[in-house]
């Protein structure tokens, strides 16, 4: 190695440190106001609609046999921007036969047709908010459907 390439890799390498103490001061930063940001934090809860109005109707024929829930409205003191699951079941059952969701409180619930069991059919209409991840409680009103014919009534 001669004396020239020396000096050329000394002064290589004394520019590159020179570059990064330069560099690494620019990028240094230092904050010195003191404030805080304005949030305004609060809590809602999920609760069970209230008021529910409407009608019901019972369809039966020889061999089969539904029911006709119609919801005109209900209160909601819930958040704002929740949709509602409307579900009907049969005979205390634990499944329900129909559910449906939508963003008004009025809505046409209709289980399909079924087949006849003889004896008076149960029905339950639950109604509950629903908001993301979250769900009120449940509204249910529970009526009779004789055996082998037709009824209504209010809810």
């Amino acid at each position: 190695m001669t004396a020239s390439d020396f000096v050329r890799r000394a002064l290589t390498v004394l520019a590159v440190a020179a570059c990064l103490l330069v560099v690494g001061g620019a990028a240094e930063a230092k904050f010195t106001g003191i404030g805080s940001a304005a949030v305004q934090v609060g809590t809602a809860s999920m609760v069970a609609p209230t008021a529910v109005t409407g009608k019901w109707a019972c369809r039966t024929s020889i061999v089969t046999e539904g029911v006709t829930f119609t919801v005109t409205g209900f209160d909601d003191a819930g958040p704002t921007g929740a949709s509602y699951r409307y579900q009907v079941f049969r005979n205390q059952g634990t499944t329900a036969v129909h559910t449906m969701t939508s963003m008004t409180r009025s809505a046409t619930v209709a289980t399909p047709t079924m087949g006849v069991d003889g004896t008076a059919t149960t029905w339950t209409l639950t109604v509950q908010s629903v908001l993301g991840n979250w769900t009120s409680p449940v509204w249910s009103k529970k009526i009779s459907c004789p055996a082998l014919s037709s009824a209504n009534g209010n809810l």
